[in-house]
């Protein structure tokens, strides 16, 4: 009774110091609320009896968690985990990630060189609920795109969920796969495997998921022995696959930095897909993993992260305070589906705020105080920070409705009763307040009203990260059983789902949009939850096994195209910056109905990407150099309707443009002195008949010949 009695008091004291208060309600922590909370929960198993010895260390006994140590001191952060034998991954010079024990955390949260950490809060993948699909060929970017460019000698980087790394998609031979590395990062130590046969030993990375097999084949997939219609944007480019079904900010970390060191070892361009995120962060790019990200591509590489599929969400509020002490009511309406819901605060300018718990009644609109004792016994947390770069003050919310030791709601399931989070501010002052999962309420007007703006998540808000939106380019597609599936909506229009921006410091996020809807790419069929239901489109066998092809729709999906034909450019030009990509979208994308061509929107970014006019402009920035780069082939056609252009991959002393009938009849020519790199000749097809016909382009060191059937 005694030593319950010791450790009790102990927990109590050890709680008051780390929670030690500046405000009610609220904690000054180096933790995000996430961790904070499963610390929390940790030592209340500690003390609750449920373990025999009643400590914490017998509670996570051999339980280590991958968290993310953001530094100011990083090199006595590294001498202090070697001097404890905990093996830990510099990911940049102030950022580091380690497998830590759980009983260690708060002793390495309090050393002097941390300034923040990050661990057990995951990213969620941005597929679409509803899936449909289209083949690729009607969403690539080049849909009759003749091009030498398919990716050679460019890494693409995937870090995803559920990537079954031996699918045909990604196979040159029965023992060969184009997957150079594999990692599979599932919350454990493990390391990355290399070499064909190991790779394809390894299979996939064991997640009861369809996403990261099917982003892969967007990006990737290839036809060698896959699909020969659902093959990807860049299908020679070699992939760097970082399976993570544990989706920390740790292991997704991990897996960028596996992407970047293979293609620093081999000296190759690299562009890496992230189709996750969360909007749990301040919206500014100012938040610790996007600022790791765009620090990681500062040396070379791209990232291109999904906006969000948020579109019509009401996950955003804000309120302008008109006078000091003024206070304003977010209502969360919460998503019942889970115990947890999180929010995140932030605020304009550089003064603090408060926040306090409140019940709202919905039919009696009355607001009641959460007592602090009832708070804190539930096992919530607000936790608070001062962002040193933006001056902001940030704060993280952590809810547990039932399930604690308290429940915060007394009817919470049935909705009459939602939390109301009321914010105390200063004149002058907006604070802008995110949840996930849920929305704000937005039934009664004397409360804050949410938007459906502000919306991209993190890490597509980074600074050097492409955010991707997502546009409908078909509305139907074939069954494996050869049914026509279709689904709502108009091709060209932006998918409804597709987050909206922008950012709170005016970063034009997203920058594009891509096809997203209805797509059709690899599917993992070696998932337990694997069916053969009306979403699967093709069935290809190799070597007695079925491989699948099938239908997904999200930003997750768009933000792959992006990235395969961010490919093609860096093998026309291994040497691209963000930069140059950023304003190749903004000079070459296709506008929306009613979107001035060149203009950002907060919807469409710059507009629809275009590969081959991109390309063109990557061949332009070129144009002194004479010799091709990653090619033989003289030039790229663009096959459409009424004509051809013809784009010169590299500068020629001359090229000669003929036309033969089928029987070999020569029926047109055209002579060109001297064309550029990057010139583009466009041939009307207007005098020709139906038939078919051959066209034939020689330069001094090749000869093109392609089929044109009219």
């Amino acid at each position: 009774m005694k030593r319950e009695y010791i450790l009790s008091i102990c927990f109590f004291v050890c709680a008051c110091c780390v929670l030690a208060q500046v405000k009610p309600y609220e904690s000054v922590s180096k933790m995000d609320a996430g961790l904070r909370h499963f610390v929390e929960e940790s030592c209340r198993k500690a003390v609750s009896g449920k373990a025999a010895s009643r400590s914490l260390s017998s509670v996570t006994a051999g339980r280590e968690v991958n968290i993310v140590f953001y530094c100011d001191d990083q090199a006595s952060v590294l001498s202090r985990l070697k001097s404890m034998n905990i093996a830990c991954k510099v990911i940049t010079s102030t950022v580091l990630t380690a497998y830590v024990p759980v009983d260690r955390i708060e002793e390495l949260s309090a050393l002097s060189g941390v300034r923040r950490i990050a661990g057990v809060r995951q990213k969620k993948l941005l597929n679409n609920v509803a899936r449909a699909a289209s083949g690729v060929d009607n969403v690539h970017g080049g849909v009759d795109l003749d091009t030498p460019y398919t990716g050679k000698g460019v890494i693409i980087g995937i870090v995803d969920c559920g990537i079954e790394y031996d699918h045909i998609a990604f196979r040159e031979s029965q023992d060969s796969t184009r997957i150079i590395a594999a990692w599979t990062l599932d919350g454990k130590p493990t390391s990355p495997v290399y070499g064909s046969a190991n790779i394809i030993a390894e299979k996939s990375d064991g997640a009861d998921e369809d996403h990261g097999t099917h982003v892969s084949g967007i990006a990737a997939g290839g036809k060698t022995l896959g699909s020969a219609v659902y093959y990807g944007m860049a299908p020679d480019a070699e992939i760097v696959a970082a399976g993570c079904p544990d989706m920390s900010d740790a292991n997704l970390l991990n897996g960028i930095a596996l992407v970047r060191d293979v293609a620093e070892a081999r000296g190759l361009p690299w562009v890496a897909n992230m189709s996750l995120g969360s909007n749990i962060h301040p919206h500014d790019g100012s938040d610790e993993f996007a600022l790791t990200l765009d620090t990681m591509v500062l040396g070379g590489g791209h990232i291109v992260a999904a906006a969000g599929n948020e579109g019509r969400d009401y996950l955003h509020a804000s309120h302008a305070f008109a006078s000091d002490g003024e206070k304003a009511f977010f209502i969360v309406n919460h998503d019942t589906g889970g115990e947890e819901t999180c929010l995140d605060f932030v605020a304009e300018g550089n003064e603090d705020y408060e926040i306090t718990p409140y019940r709202y009644d919905c039919l009696t609109k009355e607001l009641t105080l959460i007592s602090e004792l009832n708070w804190k016994r539930s096992g919530s947390e607000i936790v608070s920070f001062h962002n040193k770069l933006t001056k902001r003050y940030e704060k993280q919310v952590s809810l547990v409705l039932s399930g604690g030791r308290v429940d915060l709601l007394d009817d919470y399931t049935t909705g009459k009763q939602l939390l109301a989070l009321c914010v105390t501010g200063k004149k002058g002052q907006t604070v802008h307040g995110w949840v996930e999962p849920g929305e704000f309420y937005r039934q009664d007007a004397d409360h804050v009203m949410p938007d459906r703006e502000y919306q991209v998540n993190s890490p597509a808000i980074g600074r050097e990260i492409i955010g991707v939106g997502s546009y409908m380019s078909s509305n139907k597609f074939t069954t494996y059983d050869n049914r026509t599936m279709s689904t709502a909506g108009t091709p060209g229009e932006l998918s409804y789902f597709s987050s909206a921006g922008p950012s709170l410091d005016g970063l034009k996020k997203p920058e594009v949009c891509a096809p997203g809807n209805i797509l059709v790419s690899a599917y993992n069929g070696r998932r337990k939850g694997f069916e053969l239901d009306h979403y699967v489109s093709e069935i290809v066998p190799f070597n007695g096994t079925n491989y699948y092809y099938g239908a997904m729709s999200g930003t997750s999906m768009a933000t792959p195209v992006v990235t395969g034909i961010v490919a093609i450019w860096l093998e026309a030009d291994p040497g691209l910056t963000h930069a140059q990509v950023a304003r190749i979208l903004q000079m070459t994308s296709k506008p929306f109905s009613g979107q001035v061509s060149g203009e950002w929107d907060y919807r469409y970014g710059y507009g629809k990407i275009q590969a081959y006019e991109g390309l063109k402009e990557v061949l332009k920035m070129t144009s002194g150099i004479s010799t091709v780069r990653n090619t033989d082939s003289p030039v790229t056609i663009l096959k459409e309707s009424s004509q051809w252009r013809i784009l010169f991959n590299s500068s020629e002393s001359y090229a000669r443009i003929h036309i033969y009938t089928a029987d070999g009849r020569q029926i047109y020519e055209k002579h060109l002195s001297q064309p550029q790199r990057g010139q583009e000749e466009t041939l009307s097809l207007s005098f020709l008949r139906q038939g078919l016909y051959v066209i034939r382009i020689q330069t001094r060191n090749s000869i093109v010949s392609r089929k044109i059937l009219i």
